[in-house]
C-alpha cells in the first residue's frame, strides 16, 4: 500500500511539474509574441519619425528651387551647389543626407533608393542645367516608395483620382 501511495505521489508530482511547464512555456510562448509585437510597434514608429523628417528636408528644398526658379536663379543656384559653394539649396540638401545616412537601416530599400535618386540629381552637374520638374518627379518617386513601405494606397491609383 506505501508503494502505490508513493507512486501516486510521484505521479501527480510528474503531472503537476508538467502542467507547470506548460504553463510556462504557454506565457512565456505569448510573452514573446507580445514583445515582438511591440518591437514592430516601435520600428513602424521610428520609420514614420524618419520618413517625416526626409520629407520636411524634401519639401523645404523643393520651395526653394520652385522659389529660385521663379526668380530664374534656380541654375546659378545648383552651380553654386556642384562647386561646393553658399547654396540656397545646400542646407536644405545637407539636412536630407543626414537624415538619410542617420537612419540608413530603418529606411526600405525601395525608399533609399529613390532618396538617392533624388539626393544625386539635385547634387550633381547637368549639362542642360537642372530641371524643376525632374526634382519634383524625383520627390514624388520618394512618396510613392514610402507610401508602399507603409502599406498605404497609390495616391493616384486611378486615372479619374487626376
Amino acid at each position: 500500500m506505501a508503494t502505490v501511495t508513493t507512486t501516486l505521489l510521484w505521479v501527480i508530482g510528474a503531472v503537476s511539474l508538467l502542467v507547470l511547464a506548460v504553463s510556462s512555456a504557454s506565457i512565456a510562448l505569448q510573452m514573446r509574441r507580445q514583445t515582438a509585437e511591440v518591437s514592430q510597434q516601435a520600428l513602424q514608429r521610428e520609420r514614420l519619425r524618419v520618413y517625416h523628417d526626409l520629407m520636411k528636408s524634401i519639401i523645404k528644398l523643393n520651395r526653394e528651387a520652385v522659389d529660385l526658379d521663379d526668380e530664374g536663379m534656380l541654375g546659378d543656384a545648383h552651380d553654386r551647389l556642384v562647386l561646393n559653394q553658399e547654396s540656397e539649396l545646400g542646407t536644405h540638401l545637407d539636412d536630407i543626407t543626414e537624415t538619410f545616412h542617420r537612419s540608413y537601416y530603418l529606411i526600405d530599400a525601395p525608399v533609399r533608393d529613390a532618396v538617392s535618386e533624388y539626393t544625386d540629381y539635385v547634387s550633381s552637374y547637368h549639362e542642360t542645367g537642372i530641371k524643376l520638374g525632374r526634382i519634383l518627379s524625383l520627390s514624388g518617386n520618394v512618396v510613392n516608395a514610402m507610401r508602399e513601405d507603409l502599406g498605404l494606397s497609390d495616391i493616384f491609383s486611378d486615372a479619374s483620382d487626376l
